[in-house]
């Protein structure tokens, strides 16, 4: 199997690119590309390449995409807050890029699956009183509305048999490491990365705001999954929306502090910002009854949540 990874250098990319050298899920792998802006250093792995360069350079997708994979990631995108900020980048990387990366596989005809990592952005404020299957997207945020473009192209492209694609709506990854993403959400990472360490923490959002959270190991297994299931596991419009933790600010320092000492209780304060705290810290409850159907999990609770972080977040150090 050859496997294409775009954003191969970000957190996830790398995170997920470890996962599959490992040969647990793919031990039919033969290669692996990895296309990214930048990479720290050269992989060992024989069955890895590395392209450096940008989703927007058709010669760089070109040579991504060839020989032609049978599996790609397409991880590459410009986060919440950049994208907000950029508008201009994020339409360029997140749309522009996603459309000629689809047009070039289409026009290789090997009906390639394609995963395409989508954002629970698609949904924003005010939010009903809680989330399901039948909640109609609506963002509030410049990435919500790329990504949810991307999910109608992705199926679009794979109503014509051009590919076979599926979209999973991922809530906010935690622990990131210390390295600029450009994502709006990432307080959560630090919080959890900073009072775990021993630092103190000024809360960006309020001690009752409330999260959507997964692990970065969950995630990275339910990625996998999401590659692996049959087309008809999506529905009909070839998305789902996956579980995670629904925690609030102040439960989640809690499992924190049964996990690390309750010395992190005196080390965490609050400054809330406004629109912060109204886009990312008033999330209601999320029922993904589809997601869950098809055999994609949660963490199940903030203490799950926590340890599974903090163990993601070492592996990553290792093994990145």
């Amino acid at each position: 199997m050859n496997v294409l990874i775009t954003g191969g250098d970000g957190f996830l990319g790398r995170a997920l690119a470890a996962r599959l050298r490992d040969g647990r899920r793919f031990g039919s792998l033969r290669r692996l590309t990895l296309l990214g802006l930048e990479f720290d250093t050269p992989s060992e792995d024989v069955r890895a390449r590395q392209i450096t360069g940008s989703i927007t350079d058709s010669a760089v997708i070109a040579d991504a995409l060839s020989p032609p994979p049978d599996l790609v990631f397409h991880l590459a995108a410009v986060t919440s807050g950049e994208a907000e900020a950029r508008f201009d980048a994020g339409l360029r990387v997140n749309v522009n890029g996603t459309i000629s990366l689809l047009e070039a596989l289409r026009e290789q005809r090997q009906n390639a699956v394609v995963l395409f990592p989508s954002t629970i952005a698609v949904f924003g404020p005010p939010y009903p009183a809680r989330v399901d299957d039948d909640t109609w997207p609506v963002p509030a945020l410049s990435y919500g509305a790329e990504k949810l473009a991307c999910e109608v192209l992705v199926a679009e492209y794979t109503r014509r048999g051009w590919l076979q694609g599926r979209s999973v709506r991922l809530p906010s990854i935690v622990a990131r490491p210390a390295m600029r993403t450009g994502a709006a959400s990432a307080f959560t990472s630090e919080l959890i990365r900073e009072l775990a360490s021993g630092r103190s923490f000024v809360s960006p959002v309020s001690p009752h705001a409330t999260h959507w959270l997964m692990s970065m190991p969950r995630g990275i297994e339910n990625l996998l999954h999401a590659a692996t299931l049959p087309p008809e596991a999506f529905g009909p419009r070839r998305v789902l929306t996956l579980p995670a933790v629904h925690v609030s600010t102040t439960n989640l320092v809690a499992a924190i502090a049964r996990r690390c000492g309750s010395d992190v209780l005196s080390r965490i304060s609050y400054v809330p910002q406004a629109a912060l705290d109204r886009t990312f810290g008033s999330f209601p409850p999320l029922v993904t009854a589809a997601a869950e159907s098809a055999g994609f999990t949660g963490d199940g609770d903030a203490d799950t949540l926590v340890d599974n972080a903090l163990s993601g977040l070492e592996t990553w150090r290792i093994r990145a």
